[in-house]
């Protein structure tokens, strides 16, 4: 059954105004996104003010004084990885981001392994910040007594970007813009008031990498590259980002670039602002708190942690946004439940998707609590141990389709062989950090958990093959959709079927041609 809605090239390349709104080929919001608003989703995604207030004092545990040498060395891995990224963002744009562009390069199979591994990656990531946000939340209160407080902060910090992301995704880019922005102005202003109380000779030692081993500088590395995770998340804004093709690669880079500059000064003035003030930075240290206190505005320390607890929050929201997405192109694709691509009819927003990764992330988080004993702060660190596992097979395998797309395009260069190898060169360290040194038990069981979920994925695939359901052919005709309205298809794009998949000229039928007249 073909749609009214019918879609031409020009719906998808071309600007719309914000006041002219009109559904897309998927029912999503179309096209009503800024630039600002889609980079907002990949650094809220980063979340560089949770991460620097939880994770740099961990990095430099690792690493000394080449703690800002592993952020820029990891800002600029990344961005090899965002550039064969960017192979894909500048042809083509997509509800299902990484799901779909390593199927457009490697074929279903390693596409809809990829998409299990973004559900985990993203949805981890979700329910992770939210027990970090749970454990801010509890701080704030002054660690209140009671055993339901888990529970009930952890359900907030998944109940209201559940809300905003069912609501509306403008809602949801601009709380998220606002919220990390000025997190991120206010950790900057700290940051710039520990430089002047410290100067510069407190940093020589940092400058001239004393006490620098090879070891820690890697063991850096892996952190680093945690911290940075979620600068792609634009790419699921394929279809309400205003002209995807530039917006999209601009905040796949963009997000990189801020979030290493953050993390590059903000790793200079902990560091520095720790020593001077005699106070040990380890894995415990109370960033915010110390540096505040140092700096003589110790009124300051609550708000940051206020504003950085609403930062996680962010970072759940634009997690959700990104795995809701992916879930709702693989139930488009008839990988998923067919109900799961269901876009709402008013709010425009994959909504029975996001109320699937809501629910899943309230179910394993209250799980982890009641019958493991889990707190949130062992959530965040276990959960998010999983989640890296998906991020890394995603990244590695983009870089392995972008020159590989490229040629079945005949747009294979050098250059973008170069930056594959080079992408793929820089995720092996921190894939052999996740294995080395051999975590204790239980992290050190759960790249064998993930690979045994990912077969399950490429055996639910296989079943549905055999049972002829289609599946195959849907994902490959919405594939050759895309890239008509691109221009990288074979024929011009004639009509959207209610499905969201846009079949080609030759398989359109009568009714086809009707929608298209």
């Amino acid at each position: 059954m073909s749609t009214s809605n019918v879609a031409s090239a020009s719906d998808y390349t071309s600007e719309i105004a914000e006041s002219h709104q009109k559904t897309g080929v998927y029912g999503l919001r179309f096209r009503c996104l800024s630039p600002m608003e889609v980079m907002a989703q990949s650094v809220a995604v980063i979340a560089p003010s949770a991460s620097m207030a939880a994770l740099i004092c961990l990095a430099f545990v690792a690493a000394g004084n080449a703690t800002w040498l592993s952020y820029a060395v990891a800002g600029v891995g990344l961005a090899l990885v965002g550039m064969n990224i960017n192979q894909f963002a500048r042809l083509s744009a997509s509800p299902g981001s990484l799901y779909s562009y390593t199927t457009m390069g490697l074929g279903p199979l390693w596409g809809v392994i990829v998409g299990w591994g973004w559900l985990v990656a993203y949805l981890g990531c979700g329910i992770a910040i939210a027990g970090a946000t749970a454990n801010f939340m509890m701080l704030l209160l002054h660690s209140p007594t009671g055993a339901a407080w888990p529970y009930i902060t952890f359900s907030i910090a998944i109940l209201i970007p559940w809300y905003v992301a069912y609501r509306d995704i403008r809602l949801s880019a601009k709380m998220m813009l606002w919220l990390e922005y000025i997190s991120m102005a206010l950790i900057a202003l700290l940051v710039v008031l520990v430089f002047a109380k410290t100067g510069i000779k407190v940093h020589l030692p940092h400058l001239e990498l004393q006490g620098f081993t090879l070891k820690g500088f890697f063991l850096g590395l892996v952190l680093a590259v945690f911290c940075n995770i979620g600068f792609e998340s634009s790419t699921a804004l394929g279809e309400e980002a205003r002209n995807p093709l530039k917006t999209i690669p601009r905040a796949v880079i963009g997000a990189t670039v801020i979030a290493s500059i953050f993390y590059v000064f903000s790793s200079f003035a902990i560091v520095g602002g720790f020593q001077a003030a005699g106070v040990t930075l380890d894995g415990n240290a109370d960033v915010l708190a110390t540096l505040s206190s140092f700096a003589h505005v110790g009124w300051l320390g609550p708000i940051m942690t206020t504003m950085v607890m609403i930062s996680a929050l962010g970072c759940t929201l634009g997690s959700f946004n990104a795995a809701c997405r992916i879930m709702f192109a693989m139930a488009r694709h008839g990988v998923l439940h067919s109900s799961v691509g269901a876009a709402h009819g008013k709010n425009e927003t994959p909504h029975i998707s996001v109320h699937l990764c809501a629910g899943i992330s309230l179910f394993i988080g209250i799980f982890c609590m009641k019958y493991w004993a889990m707190a949130p702060t062992d959530i965040l660190n276990d959960v998010s141990t999983m989640a890296t596992y998906g991020f890394l097979v995603g990244f590695v395998l983009i870089c392995i389709a972008a020159p590989v797309y490229l040629k079945r395009l005949g747009k294979l260069t050098p250059g973008a062989i170069v930056i594959s190898a080079l992408g793929v060169l820089f995720m092996v360290v921190p894939i052999v950090g996740s294995f080395y040194p051999l975590p204790d038990p239980p992290i050190r069981y759960y790249p064998y958990i993930f690979m045994g979920y990912l077969a399950i994925g490429a055996l639910w695939l296989f079943i549905q093959w055999t049972l002829h359901t289609g599946v195959i052919n849907k994902i490959e005709t919405d594939l050759e959709g895309i890239g008509q309205r691109y221009g990288t298809g074979k024929e011009p794009i004639i009509h959207a079927e209610v499905t969201g998949v846009a079949e080609p000229k030759s398989s359109a039928g009568p009714a086809a041609a009707g929608a298209a007249t």
